[in-house]
């Protein structure tokens, strides 16, 4: 609840995951967006985290490659055009709100046709 009560402070969540060979970071669950989605921050990450390739054809995050220039380039996207940012916003409370271990689940189970 503390780290909600500070993240719903602030505007954009950062996820700048380095694309480094065999790391976990490829196939792991990055639950950091999922807490930024849930305390409605449209997310910038890098193109690593499987989640981030999910949730930017939501419109709730902007993915870059993994160089500073790039994930600056993003943040800048999201912080000066502010109707792009509400968008943004928008959907990533949609996404938190569906994000439900229920949810993930059964969409995980129909995926295995069980």
């Amino acid at each position: 609840r503390k780290l909600s009560n500070i993240l719903s402070r602030y505007k954009v969540g950062l996820a700048p995951y380095r694309a480094i060979p065999n790391s976990v970071r490829w196939y792991a669950d990055a639950t950091k967006l999922r807490l930024y989605f849930a305390n409605g921050l449209p997310v910038v990450s890098t193109f690593v985290a499987p989640l981030a390739k999910e949730t930017e054809k939501k419109g709730c995050t902007i993915v870059t490659k993994d160089t500073k220039e790039e994930f600056a380039k993003g943040v800048l996207a999201l912080l000066e055009d502010d109707s792009k940012y509400l968008e943004f916003r928008e959907s990533a409370i949609k996404y938190a709100k569906d994000n439900t271990w229920e949810n993930t689940y059964s969409k995980a189970l129909r995926r295995m046709g069980i």
